[in-house]
C-alpha cells in the first residue's frame, strides 16, 4: 500500500481541493507490472504540498522492502544545505536562473516551488535544512538545465570535500548528501526520477532493523523501471561493507521475482572521491534479460 494525504487536485485559477489517496496494488501469481502503480504514486507527489512529499517516499520504500518504514533525512538535507552555503553568492545566483523554468509554472508544479526559490534570494541567511531539501528534489526537467546541473554539481563537490576533512559527526551525512546529488545527475535515461533518503525499516516494537542510505527510483520510457540502492561509507571497513552488502541484499530478495517491469536492480557501495563518489558494485544486484 502507498499512501498519500494533502494532495492537491487543480479546480480552476484559484480554487484547490485537498484529497487523500490511498494506493493499493494487488498481486496475483508470479510476477505483476508496477508501473501503474508508480505512475499513480509519483503524480500524486507531484500535485502535493511542498512538506508532505515524504508521505509518497515512505510508502514506496515500505512496498518495495516489505517492511515498515519510516524516512531519516533530516540530516542529509542539512549536510546538503551547509554545503550550499559555503558559496552562498554562487548558489543565490543558481537558484535565481532556475526559479522561472517552465517547470515550476502551476500548471506542472502546483505545490508552490517557485515561491520558495524566490524567498530564497531574499532570505538574509540561507535556511540550510529547507535548501538541501528543496536542491535534492529538484524535478528532473530542471536537473538537467544548464544551471540546475551546475548547483547540483556544487553540492556535490562542496558535500564531498567536508566527508573527508569535515566534523567527524557529519562526514557521513555530507557523503550522503553528496551520493544524492550524484545520483539525480546521472545520466542513465529515464523519464522520471524520484530519490528517497534515509530509509529506515521498523522492527515490530519501532525499533531500526535495516536501512538504506539512498535510493533512486527511474521510470523509464518502455514502462519499466530501474531501482538503484547507494550504501555510503566514510571509511573503507571490510565489516561495514559486508554489513552494506547485506543490507542490500535484504532489498534485493524483497523486489526480485515481484514485478514482471523491473529491468534492473543496481546496488552499490560508496566512500568519498575527489570530484565525485566512488562506487564499488557490491555484487547484488540483478538485471532482467
Amino acid at each position: 500500500m502507498i499512501q498519500t494525504q494533502g494532495s492537491l487536485v487543480q479546480e480552476g485559477p484559484d480554487e484547490v481541493r485537498k484529497v487523500a489517496v490511498c494506493l493499493h496494488h494487488k498481486l496475483s501469481s508470479g510476477a505483476n507490472s508496477a508501473r501503474p502503480a508508480l505512475d499513480i504514486a509519483l503524480e500524486a507527489r507531484r500535485r502535493q504540498r511542498r512538506f508532505q512529499f515524504d508521505d509518497v517516499g515512505v510508502g514506496l520504500a515500505g512496498w518495495l522492502s516489505m517492511q515498515r518504514v519510516e524516512l531519516r533525512q533530516r540530516q542529509i538535507w542539512r549536510a546538503a544545505g551547509r554545503a550550499l552555503s559555503k558559496d552562498e553568492e554562487k548558489t543565490r545566483s543558481l537558484i535565481a536562473e532556475l526559479r522561472d523554468h517552465p517547470q515550476f509554472s502551476p500548471e506542472h508544479e502546483p505545490s508552490r516551488y517557485r515561491r520558495f526559490l524566490g524567498g530564497l534570494l531574499f532570505a538574509e541567511e540561507l535556511p540550510t535544512l529547507g535548501l538541501g531539501r528543496r536542491v535534492l528534489d529538484l524535478p528532473l526537467p530542471v536537473v538537467r538545465t544548464k544551471h540546475g546541473k551546475a548547483l547540483l554539481q556544487s553540492l556535490r563537490a562542496s558535500a564531498l570535500e567536508e566527508a573527508a576533512v569535515g566534523a567527524k559527526g557529519w562526514r557521513g551525512y555530507y557523503l550522503e548528501a553528496a551520493v544524492a546529488a550524484d545520483q539525480l545527475l546521472s545520466d542513465n535515461p529515464c523519464t522520471h526520477r524520484l530519490l528517497i533518503l534515509g530509509a529506515t525499516a521498523l522492527g515490530s516494537e519501532g525499533q531500526p532493523i535495516s536501512e538504506w542510505d539512498v535510493l533512486r527510483l527511474d521510470l523509464l520510457k518502455n514502462r519499466d523501471w530501474r531501482l538503484v540502492a547507494v550504501e555510503c561509507s566514510v571509511t573503507e571497513s571490510s565489516q561495514k561493507a559486508s554489513e552494506d552488502r547485506d543490507k542490500l541484499e535484504r532489498l534485493g530478495e524483497a523486489v526480485d521475482q515481484r514485478f514482471s517491469d523491473l529491468c534492473e536492480y543496481r546496488a552499490l557501495l560508496a566512500t568519498p572521491g575527489e570530484s565525485q563518489p566512488q562506487y564499488v558494485d557490491s555484487r547484488r544486484g540483478f538485471s532482467r534479460t
